[in-house]
């Protein structure tokens, strides 16, 4: 069984992600709320937040990772981390995280309408193979990745990163802050719990 531990140990230094990182294991739950509640309608409010991690957060994770803290990670590595390996899974996923989101995209907004969803058992199976899938990425880069960044990276590298991030953030975030919509949203404020 996989247990998911929140936040990230002591000594991580790499905040800003694990903060973004906390943000997407929510969104995880927001999916999981959906498809707990199919066939009945859901929330426009709780649709968009969902839709928005999607076409907006999910991209922005491949983004950020793959032009700021993979590139540097992998000048850093030691041969014996094997890093290619880590980082070709990686993108990998990232590839296919990214497809699956889009496909959300497409039967979300139908949610939100007053009559049941035509067909629960196929839209539940399609979002509970996203969340689960993202989850168990994030928690892979949580428990490798991070640790490796941290080991490998100097403190200058690693907060050059972070500032990268937010100042890429900053210039997207203008008029719908994802973080915000989450924030409203009842029962998404606590940490994510523990799964098995």
């Amino acid at each position: 069984c996989t247990i998911w531990r929140w936040p990230m140990p002591n000594d991580a230094i790499l905040d800003t992600v694990v903060e973004y990182h906390l943000g997407y294991m929510k969104g995880c739950d927001l999916l999981e709320r959906i498809a707990d509640a199919l066939p009945q309608p859901i929330d426009p409010t709780i649709c968009d937040a969902a839709v928005e991690l999607l076409v907006r957060e999910v991209p922005l994770h491949r983004h950020e990772q793959e032009e700021h803290l993979f590139p540097l990670l992998r000048e850093r590595a030691l041969p014996e981390d094997e890093i290619e390996t880590w980082l070709q899974q990686l993108y990998a996923e990232h590839v296919a995280d990214e497809g699956a989101a889009m496909e959300l995209v497409e039967v979300l907004p139908d949610l939100a309408t007053r009559t049941p969803v035509a067909d629960p058992n196929t839209v539940g199976y399609m979002l509970r193979s996203f969340f689960e899938v993202f989850r168990r990425h994030l928690n892979w880069e949580q428990h490798l990745i991070f640790p490796l960044a941290n080991a490998r990276l100097t403190d200058a590298e690693l907060e050059q990163i972070e500032a990268q991030m937010r100042i890429h953030r900053q210039g997207l975030r203008a008029g719908n802050p994802w973080a915000e919509q989450l924030s409203r949203l009842p029962g998404l404020n606590e940490q994510p719990r523990a799964r098995r």
